[in-house]
Parts: C-alpha cells; structure tokens; sequence
C-alpha cells in the first residue's frame, strides 16, 4: 500500500469525525511517512512501519469524546405539538388514573370500616344503656313518690338497661378480639396480594 492509498483508506474510516478533526489526522500520519522517506525507506516501507491503518482508523476513533445527538429544531417542534395536541388524552388517562387510586383507597377505607362496625355499635348500644340505666336507676325515687307503680317500672327499666350494657359490653370485647384478628389478616392480605405486587410490577417494569 502506498501512501495516497494509505491516506484514501484513512479518511474513509475516519468520515465519522467532523470534517477539520479528519484532516487534521491526515496531515499527521502524511507527514508520518515523508519523515520515514526522508530517513531512507521506501514509501511501501514507510507505510508498512505505520502498520495496520484500521487499527489506526479505530485508535483514533476510541480517543474521540463522544457527542450526545441533539434534536433538531424540526423534531423538537414535532414533539412539542404533539405532547400538546395530545394533551387531552394525558389529561384523561391521569384522570383515570387518580379515579382508580382513590377508588382502591377508598375500598381499603370501606373494609375497615366494615370490620370495626358492629364493635363500634356494640359500643354505642353499650353506653346508651348505662346512661338509660342511670337515668331510670337514680330518677325512679323521685318518680315512686308522686306514682309507686310508675316508680318502681322506671327501676325495672334501668335493671333491664343496665343487664343489656353489660351484654353489649361482653359482646364488644369478645367481638373486638375477633375483629382485631380480621385486621390484621385483612392487612397481611392487602400487603401480599396489593402493595408486594404493585412493588413487584414497579421492579419489573424498571
């Protein structure tokens, strides 16, 4: 190979650098080989020396920083006009998305409520009869004066109200321990089948 040929094979592997860095390579490994003719070697020899000029071509390439592509201004105005365009599909489907979000949270909502509802109206009922209970209990004095009958059904009533409390009470702490049982496999099912698949679909999707 001679040295036109050398330098011809060069610039064609080296038609990726800009123009000015190309050439500059070229200049360099041109007068590489006059300095080696001018030292006695042939311009066979002299190329030779050099060695392989796809190695080279490659060395070169290698140190060269590499330069992120820009987007053309077409392409930007492209992009812009579509996201824009688009807008109402985004708009929608975010939409649609925070509907689903808030219906997921709401339902997780509605469970618990569902779980803790008959513990909190044993409760209600538990403390309606004590205050039924003291009521009829301490006021049935004052009712037996003017009417003893009248009296003494009001204390019947408080008797009742309160063995109905404590019912209720008995009823709210065994039912409670039931629930709070619930709660927590409710809860371990939410974070099995829920949010672990959710994190699983996030990982995989990353």
């Amino acid at each position: 190979m001679n040295k036109e040929e050398f330098l011809r094979t060069l610039e064609r592997l080296l038609k990726s650098l800009p123009k000015q860095e190309s050439q500059k390579m070229l200049d360099y490994y041109a007068e590489m080989i006059e300095d080696r003719m001018e030292e006695g070697m042939s311009e066979e020899s002299a190329v030779e020396d050099l060695g392989d000029v796809g190695v080279i071509a490659s060395q070169i390439l290698s140190t060269q920083p590499v330069k992120e592509k820009k987007l053309s201004n077409p392409a930007k105005v492209l992009i812009v006009s579509l996201l824009i365009l688009g807008s109402p599909l985004w708009a929608c489907i975010a939409l649609a998305l925070l509907a689903l979000i808030l219906t997921g949270l709401l339902l997780i909502l509605t469970g618990y409520i569902l779980i803790w509802l008959i513990p909190v109206l044993a409760c209600v009922f538990m403390v309606a009869g004590l205050i039924v209970c003291c009521v009829s209990i301490l006021g049935s004095p004052f009712v037996m004066a003017s009417s003893f009958t009248t009296g003494l059904l009001q204390l019947g009533v408080g008797f009742i109200a309160a063995g109905l409390s404590i019912l209720a009470g008995l009823f709210m702490v065994v039912v409670s321990r039931f629930f709070v049982r619930m709660t927590v496999g409710f809860s371990h099912w939410l974070k099995v089948h829920v949010f672990c698949r959710m994190k699983e679909v996030h990982l995989w999707q990353s």
